[in-house]
């Protein structure tokens, strides 16, 4: 299945004939992954090989997407998804690599299962407590469930880039493919399909994409696309046989976070322009684009500036990247009562303070 392509790459499902390429790519791309290094997992013999075996199991969700050159046909970069479904019960697990979907009470689920009976080494089993623990502290904090409302999620496990391709913003896209895919899941424009192509039950409809990015890099890709950030932790605080994790990492890298970003967003508008209002009905999609695009315009106006890195203004796109979650945040700006200065006019001393990254916000690429 392919997703969409540019000039050089297609970006599509994984297939048979590539499963050894993105494998051999992960390994190699593990070697920059921060957690790996960190905790020492490449000072363990076998360890790396190890983890390679959960990577194995994840292809089976039927969510790995990949970069493919047009031209050479080499593999640019992929990202590794996986599917979790969730209930009020069992949210708090869902912020866990263990479950690939909700099991019976009392029950593990086959990947909880496989990673208990297949890892031995013990940074291999390190790494998975780390994303564990990071994950955890999040339920202690916000009430995740509540805050979002929701049953499914899809999980950016892991995403590499190839050296070659590296530096060419594909990180980003191969990030907004996922985000792509997530949204045709959940609106039944897209299935998922098993690297021989055959169609997989869609036990699952994602409503959010989250990740654990573990370097400035994949941090600033995620922030552009509006995930938001629910946790932070610094690798100056976690240590593994007598070394903390930033002695081995270095100063560029100080941090991991949990972020996620809502998928719902075109479900609303596509919802709204379908639905037969009691005092109207948009019957062109031209003029429906061009009261969205003024909705927008009007709400940047209300929230104030929206600062990029450094401070720097954003564009317009770029602003309008920061408002999409529409169900959780946008519906209340709107209800929100306008500042007026004593013109009648909206005063910019008088509106309401600018939306911070964390309120409208991988792995290593």
């Amino acid at each position: 299945m392919f997703l969409d392509s540019d000039d050089e790459l297609v970006y599509k499902l994984l297939t048979r004939d590539k499963v050894e390429a993105v494998l051999a790519l992960q390994a190699q791309t593990m070697k920059q992954e921060n957690l790996a290094i960190g905790l020492g997992m490449f000072e363990e013999d076998g360890a790396p090989e190890e983890m390679n075996l959960i990577f194995k199991e994840i292809i089976k969700d039927g969510t790995t997407l990949m970069a493919v050159d047009k031209k050479t046909n080499e593999l640019a970069a992929v990202a590794f998804n996986k599917l979790h479904a969730i209930s009020p019960n069992t949210f708090h697990q869902m912020f866990s690599i263990s479950l690939k979907a909700k099991p019976k009470e009392g029950a593990k689920d086959e990947l909880e299962t496989f990673i208990e009976e297949n890892l031995r080494h013990q940074t291999c089993r390190e790494l998975i407590k780390f994303l564990d623990d990071v994950c955890s502290l999040v339920q202690s904090k916000v009430d995740v469930f509540e805050r979002y409302n929701v049953n499914g999620a899809m999980e950016l496990f892991y995403l590499g880039t190839n050296p070659r391709y590296q530096g060419r913003g594909i990180g980003r896209q191969i990030v907004e493919k996922c985000i792509e895919f997530g949204r045709g899941l959940l609106n039944g424009t897209i299935e998922r399909t098993s690297i021989d192509g055959d169609i997989l039950e869609q036990h699952v409809l994602p409503e959010i994409i989250y990740c654990v990015v573990a370097s400035n890099y994949s941090q600033r890709i995620v922030d552009k696309l509006g995930f938001q950030v629910l946790h932070e932790v610094r690798y100056e605080d976690y240590s593994f046989a007598g070394k903390k994790m930033s002695e081995r990492i270095g100063d560029v890298h100080r941090t991991a976070r949990l972020q996620t970003r809502n998928l719902v967003s075109h479900i609303f508008w596509h919802e709204f322009y379908n639905s037969p209002l009691s005092h109207f009905r948009i019957h062109h999609l031209a003029f429906f684009d061009f009261v969205r695009t003024a909705v927008f315009d009007q709400l940047l106006g209300l929230c104030g500036p929206v600062q990029g890195e450094g401070g720097a203004g954003l564009t317009v796109m770029e602003k309008r990247l920061t408002l999409v979650d529409l169900r959780s945040n946008t519906c209340d700006l709107m209800r929100r009562p306008r500042p007026r200065s004593t013109t009648g006019r909206p005063s910019s001393a008088q509106i309401s303070s600018p939306v911070t990254p964390g309120d409208h916000v991988m792995k290593p690429v």
